[in-house]
């Protein structure tokens, strides 16, 4: 992908590795500023220090915590003077309860859920209000095909996902008209 992102700053969540690292790195590679979002700093760094381009910064951020949520994008704003783009890509599922619903512990649905869809939306609650405040923002939200098409034993998951799919929709109606642009990936299985 090649594209002009000079002057823009990008913030994506889940970053340390993974389709959220690669997607920082292509941001990046193309000019933008991106911070590098993770729950643990030293591998939102680690990966940070591998950027391409060399505009690149790591941040702690766990997104089912709604205050270090609202300082992280106040101290982004702060040093960077805007959030043009967001990331949405944190996310978890379970590997340990493949079950069906009825032996689903309800502990690890309210993980996943807090993290693939509660996460979601507090992240762009968050970074919503400078980006509707310049009338510009794109926010990009990671599903999951399995929020499309439902699999067996990944309850959560599924309806997590599915969750953000509709989510993102209802961003996009509500956003759009704003100059926040909200759109939505589903890819399929990575390891």
């Amino acid at each position: 992908m090649k594209v002009n992102l000079q002057g823009r700053v990008a913030l994506v969540t889940g970053a340390a590795r993974g389709i959220g690292q690669a997607i920082a790195d292509v941001l990046a590679e193309n000019g933008a500023t991106v911070i590098y979002s993770d729950k643990e700093l030293a591998h939102a760094q680690a990966a940070a220090a591998m950027a391409p381009g060399g505009r690149a910064a790591g941040m702690a951020i766990d997104v089912t915590n709604e205050q270090q949520i609202g300082a992280s994008v106040e101290r982004i704003v702060q040093e960077h003077g805007k959030i043009d783009i967001l990331i949405n890509n944190a996310g978890v599922n379970t590997m340990e309860h493949r079950v069906t619903i009825e032996q689903f512990p309800r502990a690890e649905w309210d993980r996943l859920l807090s993290v693939d869809l509660t996460g979601v939306y507090l992240m762009s609650k968050a970074a919503a209000h400078p980006m509707l405040a310049r009338n510009f923002g794109r926010i990009v939200n990671i599903a999951s095909i399995v929020g499309l098409v439902p699999l067996r034993l990944q309850c959560a998951f599924a309806a997590a996902k599915a969750g953000v799919v509709n989510l993102t929709e209802a961003m996009a109606l509500e956003l759009g008209g704003r100059g926040v642009l909200v759109n939505c990936l589903a890819p399929g299985s990575i390891l």
